[in-house]
Order: C-alpha cells, then sequence, then structure tokens
C-alpha cells in the first residue's frame, strides 16, 4: 500500500515506509519459518535466518541511506527526463536549436533547470522576452521544472557564417572527432572578423584554449583578413 501510494504521488517518504514495511513483514514470515522448522525438524536454524533478515535490512538501509542524500547534493538527472525536456523544448518552432542543457534536482518538485536556445538572429527582443516566458510557464506548469533560459541569436541563412563555422568544425573534428559547435556567430570589424562561438567536447578531450586557438588561427591564416576567436569549452553534464 505505501509502494503504491509512493508511486501515485512520487514521495520519497512513503517509499522509505514501504520499504520499513516490508522488512518487519520479512523479519516476522523468519521468525514463524524459522520455528516451524525447528519445531518439525529439531534444527536450530534461528542464527541463520537472523543474518539473511539483518543482511537485507543493513543493505535496505544503505540504500534508502544514499537515495535520501542524493537530492541534497544532487545528482546526474535521469535519461528519461533530460529527453523529455529536450522534446518540450524541440516542440516550440521558433527554436532552432539548444544546447548546454543543465538538470539539478533536489527531490520531488524542486527541479531546476538551466539551457541555452537558438533563435533566428531577426526575431525582436520583445518577442523573444515572449517566447522565453511562455516556455517557462510551460514547463512549470506541466513538468513543474524551474527553467532558466539563455538566448543566443543565429544567422542560419547567411553564407558567410555557414561557409565559416563549417571550417572551425572540421579544424576541431580534426582534433577530436567528438567535438561539435554551437552558437556561431560572425561579427564584422573594421580590421578583423570575431567568430564566437562555444565548443561542446567529451570528458576525453582536453585541450586548452590556447592549442584550440593555435589549430584554428593556422587554419585561418590570411594575410589579407585577421580572424580573432572567442569561445568558451563545455563539457557534457547530461
Amino acid at each position: 500500500m505505501y509502494n503504491s501510494f509512493a508511486k501515485d504521488i512520487d514521495s520519497d517518504a512513503l517509499k522509505v515506509s514501504s520499504v520499513d514495511a516490508r522488512n518487519d513483514m520479512l523479519a516476522n514470515i523468519a521468525i514463524i519459518v524459522s520455528m516451524i522448522i525447528m519445531s518439525i525438524f529439531q534444527v536450530n536454524i534461528d542464527a541463520y535466518i537472523g543474518l539473511v533478515v539483518s543482511i537485507l535490512i543493513i543493505y535496505s538501509a544503505v540504500k534508502m541511506f544514499g537515495e535520501s542524500v542524493d537530492p541534497l547534493i544532487s545528482v546526474k538527472p535521469n535519461k528519461k527526463l533530460v529527453a523529455k525536456i529536450k522534446r518540450e523544448l524541440r516542440s516550440f518552432e521558433t527554436i532552432i536549436d539548444l544546447h548546454d542543457l543543465l538538470v539539478h534536482s533536489y527531490g520531488t518538485g524542486s527541479t531546476f533547470a538551466s539551457v541555452h536556445i537558438e533563435v533566428p538572429d531577426y526575431i525582436t527582443l520583445l518577442d523573444c522576452h515572449e517566447l522565453v516566458d511562455r516556455i517557462e510557464r510551460h514547463f512549470e506548469d506541466k513538468l513543474n521544472i524551474n527553467l532558466t533560459i539563455q538566448v543566443d541569436p543565429v544567422n542560419e541563412k547567411d553564407a558567410e557564417s555557414e561557409e565559416l563555422c563549417k571550417k572551425v568544425e572540421k579544424v576541431l573534428r580534426g582534433m577530436n572527432k567528438n567535438i561539435t559547435v554551437h552558437g556561431f556567430r560572425v561579427i564584422h570589424r573594421k580590421k578583423s572578423i570575431r567568430l564566437l562561438f562555444d565548443i561542446l567536447e567529451d570528458f576525453n578531450s582536453n585541450y586548452t584554449k590556447k592549442q584550440i586557438t593555435q589549430e584554428l588561427s593556422k587554419a585561418f591564416a590570411n594575410p589579407d583578413t585577421k580572424f580573432e576567436f572567442v569561445f568558451t569549452i563545455d563539457k557534457p553534464f547530461v
């Protein structure tokens, strides 16, 4: 009964109560079984039965302790929850892509998330603000998640940006095939072209900003145009 209610309302407290009730039931069953066997076969197995029940209770206690502590220190989010968040975000037509999704869960009803969304750069600030408000309300009402959003404007139809982005990706994937680029933007300055982007690399990659900049500078070496690279290196959190 406890376990059934715990699943219905997603209550950690009731889950603990269900385990406690189950252990009490198993202890009582063990006593009855032990008494029957001793009565019929005249064999004293009370100590062995007690040992088995004790191990089970200790295991349950350690497991419950871990489940109680996890929300306090935050744990890696459930893959199904991450997939659901991404699916819900992509259901909004204006969003081109998303990245840097972080999810922090501190128990039932206390889930916080932050994400960067890419939208077309022609959207006005007012429309952008309305979109973010709508998404945040949607997540709070439907998923009970407190979501914070950063908007990254991108020009997906600009041929120059697309060409430069592909060149940057080619250089980086030559260093590590798992590296991806997102949030790519091009800013034309008086004496240079500034490329701004984020890099997502796996945990096996440990390139420094200096190493990456050196490789990009070699690939983009041009006597007529100076390129500047402004980027952030991200690690996958989910």
